[in-house]
């Protein structure tokens, strides 16, 4: 093996390294919308903004619904937002009609596994960056 052949491994290597390592480092996104369509798709929602969390912080997505006797209106809202703390909760579950007519139900999703994970299922950034590391290091396994 020539020392060329063992440089340009190295190469390869350490670019594909600088990739995944670069899509690690970044800090949590998350889709921030406090609004009235918060429900809609972030994505396509003008409302919904992409927010870069503060060190520690985690995605979180809550659902709320409740029923006003006073005025019978039943009131739903969806927040998404970065969060110091998240709870993973579901009052949904067990919703009484009291609490549904006083405080209301809540059900609360937490995640911190990818950037803008507050939202539907899809590929993200670092999802590419597992796929680049592996497509390198299969470009040099075919080299040697």
């Amino acid at each position: 093996m020539k020392i060329w052949d063992i440089v340009e491994k190295c190469v390869v290597y350490f670019i594909g390294m600088i990739i995944v390592v670069t899509g690690m480092c970044d800090g949590l996104r998350c889709w921030h919308c406090i609004a009235d369509n918060c429900d809609e798709d972030p994505s396509s929602n003008y409302k919904a903004s992409q927010k870069d969390c503060l060190e520690g912080q985690i995605c979180q997505k809550v659902h709320f619904e409740m029923y006003s006797t006073t005025d019978k209106v039943e009131y739903k809202s969806l927040v998404r937002s970065c969060a110091e703390e998240c709870t993973v909760h579901n009052d949904f579950v067990n919703c009484t009609d009291d609490l549904f007519t006083t405080r209301g139900c809540i059900k609360r999703s937490c995640c911190n596994n990818e950037d803008l994970c507050n939202v539907s299922t899809k590929v993200t950034a670092m999802t590419w960056n597992v796929l680049l590391a592996i497509a390198f290091g299969f470009l040099i396994k075919v080299s040697t």
